[in-house]
């Protein structure tokens, strides 16, 4: 855990602003014994874990951007990266960061990212709120969520960011084969069930994933 992260970044390289000390940086570092297909459903779990947070203690309402952004209004306030060390049949590690906007104002983001982004205070009528307590109750829910994917019991998991999804419903960008369609469901496996325009049902398990009229994107401008 970190108070000022220099070089935060997200998925596919992108530069992750966390160069200050009012949101909450930090990684896990787990060594579960799953096999490697398995392994990136952590994410999920993380995901779960951070929106239950938000929305039982906190009583926001956040919603899942599969699969590793949490939303709250529409905006980005929290991201989450996954790694992970393998080898053919052995998951060896993961590493989970994890990064919570808290206490920004809106002067503390850049100006391009401020339509965009959001925090825990600015949706809280700018009440500053107690890191370690959030990083605790992170740490518990996600220990919960953990426990329940050791015990193959993911349905609840995905029953939960079904209910909770900014995705299920959409129309959707599948950037890395520049291919649309709707997103439709999420399977056993926590994967994104996409019906693209020519009406093929398609598993999509990975990759970057743009939403209609999310993140300050619409339709004609994205998709």
């Amino acid at each position: 855990i970190t108070d000022i992260q220099l070089n935060g970044r997200g998925r596919v390289g992108k530069q992750f602003i966390s160069n200050n000390n009012k949101g909450i940086w930090m990684s896990m570092l787990i060594r579960p014994n799953i096999h490697p297909k398995d392994a990136y459903f952590m994410t999920l779990v993380a995901a779960v874990a951070v929106c239950r947070v938000l929305n039982e203690i906190l009583l926001l309402d956040a919603t899942i951007k599969w699969p590793n952004d949490i939303l709250v209004n529409g905006k980005k306030i929290c991201g989450i990266l996954e790694e992970i060390g393998a080898e053919l049949d052995k998951t060896n590690f993961v590493v989970i960061g994890i990064g919570l906007n808290v206490n920004q104002l809106a002067k503390d983001f850049p100006g391009e990212i401020r339509q965009i982004a959001t925090s825990i205070c600015l949706e809280c009528s700018q009440h500053e709120f107690n890191k370690i307590f959030l990083i605790k109750k992170i740490l518990e829910n996600f220990e919960k969520e953990y426990n329940k994917l050791l015990q193959q019991n993911n349905d609840q998991i995905i029953e939960y960011c079904r209910r909770y999804s900014a995705t299920l419903g959409k129309h959707v960008l599948i950037d890395s084969i520049n291919k649309r369609g709707k997103a439709v469901d999420l399977n056993s496996k926590g994967n994104l069930i996409v019906q693209f325009d020519d009406g093929r049902m398609e598993e999509i398990f990975s990759g970057e994933v743009s939403v209609e009229g999310i993140l300050g994107l619409t339709e004609n401008e994205k998709l």
